[in-house]
């Protein structure tokens, strides 16, 4: 049920640097065979295969259950990386099951023993070398050496044993350290350049208050270092739609190359709009980035959805409402909160 798309598309990118190992290993360890002096490449290949296929299985086996946590989460997260993670899983078994039956069938057709080095006759000088064989020769040496090197650490660990076990103390140390230092988010905040503005005066009040708050909000706006424009809008509000108490702006902040402090980060640049939003009492003002990921809502926060479920009137609802915003300010997680729910607009009928 799963379509080519971008998550499948990466998750089989992602798999071709991990299921390549699998036939590498198979490779390698008949190659091991040869080196050591196999001429019968069948038999190397079967014995060989009698020594990895254990490990081939196993390692499979630890691969596939690193992603299989990721296909059972859910919500829009789950969204996002059930496919990535069923796509892995699938990739990495059917790279176990060609290790173990087309790789080595594979080395068994294509593969051939080292020649023998001829003998020369006395008198005879030797063949000068290519540089494509001298380049092999020294490569062949310098991996040797490398490869001995490695055995030797190797072996220096498993006789100081203690050392093994300070590095995994220091290993899950680091990790604990860093997860609970780390900040984490599904949707991390980014800076776009962009701020939106949404301005409410009290319920009833006219276009004309509304146009002189955004003229002085213009006006402090455009003082604040690192913003390059800015375009508010009388009647309309990103929240509430039409009225004539709501207002709309858009600010434009210099170009990101322009602001490399931390004063003139998106982040403090919110900060200090609130900070002057406050000096003018006569109107509700809030500013928020758009989304990271477009389409994702307005902003960078989360809507909720308050439902009256007693039938009550709407003055009982519109009192719930207010209790319930103003405890969601007094949390810490939340800069601010807004509705655009309200009875005190005046009607005539």
């Amino acid at each position: 049920g799963y379509s080519i798309n971008l998550l499948t598309l990466f998750a089989l990118i992602l798999a071709i640097g991990i299921v390549v190992d699998d036939a590498i290993v198979v490779v390698e360890a008949v190659h091991a065979k040869i080196d050591e002096g196999a001429k019968d490449i069948q038999k190397a290949t079967i014995t060989a295969m009698s020594e990895i296929s254990g490990a081939i299985i196993s390692i499979t086996l630890v691969m596939a259950a690193v992603f299989v946590p990721v296909t059972f989460v859910t919500g829009p997260t789950g969204v996002f990386y059930e496919q990535f993670g069923v796509t892995l899983i699938v990739a990495i078994v059917i790279s176990a099951v060609n290790a173990l039956t087309l790789s080595p069938a594979l080395c068994a057709l294509f593969l051939k023993p080292h020649p023998e080095e001829e003998e020369l006759l006395e008198g005879e000088k030797p063949k000068k070398k290519s540089y494509l064989k001298r380049f092999y020769g020294a490569f062949n040496s310098g991996f040797s050496a490398m490869t001995t090197k490695y055995g030797q650490s190797l072996s220096f660990l498993y006789k100081h044993k203690w050392i093994n076990v300070v590095i995994i103390l220091a290993a899950v140390g680091g990790i604990w350290y860093a997860s609970a230092t780390t900040p984490t988010g599904f949707v991390p905040d980014e800076d776009r350049g962009l701020v939106f503005v949404n301005v409410e005066l009290p319920p009833g009040a006219s276009i004309d208050r509304t146009a002189e708050v955004n003229r002085e909000l213009r006006h402090k706006i455009t003082a604040i270092e690192g913003v390059e424009g800015v375009t508010l809008i009388n009647g309309r509000s990103l929240i509430s739609g039409a009225g004539n108490n709501y207002g709309l702006g858009f600010i434009k902040l210099k170009n990101w190359s322009e602001r490399t402090t931390e004063e003139t980060s998106v982040k403090s640049i919110i900060g200090q709009l609130f900070g002057m939003a406050s000096t003018i009492p006569e109107a509700n003002i809030i500013f928020f980035s758009p989304p990271s990921i477009p389409g994702f809502g307005n902003s960078t926060g989360i809507s909720v959805n308050l439902l009256d479920r007693s039938g009550g009137d709407f003055e009982s609802l519109d009192k719930a409402n207010q209790e319930f915003i103003q405890k969601l300010s007094q949390r810490p997680e939340f800069q601010y909160a807004q509705s655009s729910f309200s009875t005190k607009y005046p009607q005539y009928k």
